[in-house]
């Protein structure tokens, strides 16, 4: 299944953006998994998005 998710930044490290990715990264193991973000003002996000070892 591919699970898209929309958010408006994933610059900072708040709740909401760590949450989104956490919740990214658990799925990616079993789900083909994006993050779509409507800015993008840098090249280098703030919080490492990283695959879970199967």
């Amino acid at each position: 299944m591919k699970i898209s998710f929309l958010i408006h930044n994933v610059y900072g490290i708040g709740g909401t953006i760590r949450t989104t990715v956490n919740l990214a990264a658990a799925l990616a193991g079993t789900h083909e998994v994006e993050i779509v973000a409507a800015e993008q003002r840098y090249r280098q996000y703030s919080l490492l998005i990283d695959r879970p070892h199967a």
